[in-house]
Formats: C-alpha cells, structure tokens, sequence
C-alpha cells in the first residue's frame, strides 16, 4: 500500500540527488596549540587585541577585539604567514590567507577561555583525542591490549596507558 517517495518520483522521470560530502582534511595539526603559542607568533602587544578563531580551508581567521586591528594586521599578513610556518612547520603552505573578524565580546569571552586553559596548564595537560600524539599512544595501547576481551577493562588500561605516556 505505502511506496517509498523516492520510487515515486523515479517513476515520474525524477533523478536521486547524490549527496557529496566534502571530505575535511585531517591535518594533524592541534589548533589549542596555536591559541596556546599565539604570543610567540604574534608578540606581546598584539596578544592582547587578537586571538586565533579557526584555520579552515587555507583560512587563517583571527578575532581582534578592534576593527582598525585587523586593517593594521593586513598589512602584515606575509610577515603573520611566515611567523606561523616558523612556530608550527606543519602549516607550511597550507595557509593561503589570513582574515580579520571583529567582535568585542566575542573576544573578550575567547580570551578568557585562552587564559583558563593557560592558567590549568600547570596540572596534567590534557589533550584532544584528534591530536597526532593521542592517536599514536591510543594505537600503541591498542595493539598492547589486543587480547583483552572486557571492553571497559581495555578501555580503562588504554586510557591509563594513555596519561602515563603523556605524562612522561
């Protein structure tokens, strides 16, 4: 009794719409670590009026917390490139521009954030799961730990494996 819509419509001479995805480049490249290293990038008095955003299809966009920042920044932005391939060489030609966004709260509230994570950083540091160096500790463990069964065992002795490497 029920058709499925997509029968109907191939029935009316419609084509399926393809889907397509484009794939996001895994670059194993850890962005905290540019927020987190920023100051050596950009120095001590800009530090105070920008903060990296995101790095997103060869788009560098940093937040600055005035718009003549960014204007200013403009004009700098080969010297900003070839600072940031010296701190990170993973980024080397995978940069194609820098673009300014401004909003004051927004920075503010990201600066904040920056500087908890700053202020943290004296306990065990964590790091994300998407990082190259977790993933090889996770793919060490899990070759360490191929024959236990119990998944929370092996997910616990993984984790522990984990923060002793990191710690290391």
């Amino acid at each position: 009794m029920f058709k499925k819509l997509s029968n109907i419509l191939n029935n009316l001479g419609h084509k399926p719409i393809k889907k397509s995805y484009r794939k996001v480049p895994q670059s194993g490249f850890d962005f905290l670590s540019l927020i987190d290293r920023w100051e050596e990038i950009v120095g001590e008095r800009l530090i105070k009026m920008t903060i990296p955003l995101k790095h997103q299809y060869g788009n560098l966009v940093i937040l600055t917390s005035h718009p003549a920042i960014g204007q200013q920044l403009s004009f700098m932005e080969e010297e900003l490139k070839k600072r940031v391939v010296e701190v990170f060489p993973s980024l080397k030609g995978k940069i194609k521009s820098i673009r300014y966004q401004m909003n004051s709260s927004f920075f503010e509230k990201k600066t904040d954030e920056s500087k908890k994570r700053k202020v943290t950083s004296n306990s065990p540091k964590l790091f994300h799961p998407y990082s190259p160096e977790y993933r090889k500790y996770k793919k060490e463990a899990d070759e360490l730990f191929i024959d236990i069964e119990d998944l929370e065992v092996k997910k616990s002795l993984t984790s522990l494996y984990i923060q002793g490497k990191h710690l290391n």
